[in-house]
């Protein structure tokens, strides 16, 4: 997956009330929680086969560094 699919997915697990873009904020972001984490982990174990843990998202401070991160897990 490209960097672009990647958010995309991220943006349709999370389904935010309000927009988000790689330059959202995590911790200001209320639709990115820990559920949202959760369903991210699990999305991407389950159907891509990527060995990513909740606490891999800790040093995430925007979205872009999540898009980063599990493209660097592929």
């Amino acid at each position: 997956m490209t960097e672009a699919e990647i958010f995309d997915k991220l943006v349709e697990i999370i389904d935010p009330l309000d927009p988000i873009t790689l330059e959202t904020v995590v911790k200001d972001c209320v639709d990115i929680d820990s559920l949202a984490l959760f369903n991210i982990v699990f999305f991407y174990k389950q159907e891509k086969g990527l060995a990513l843990a909740l606490n891999d998202f800790m040093p995430c401070t925007t979205v872009g560094d999540m898009v980063k991160l599990i493209a660097s897990k592929q």
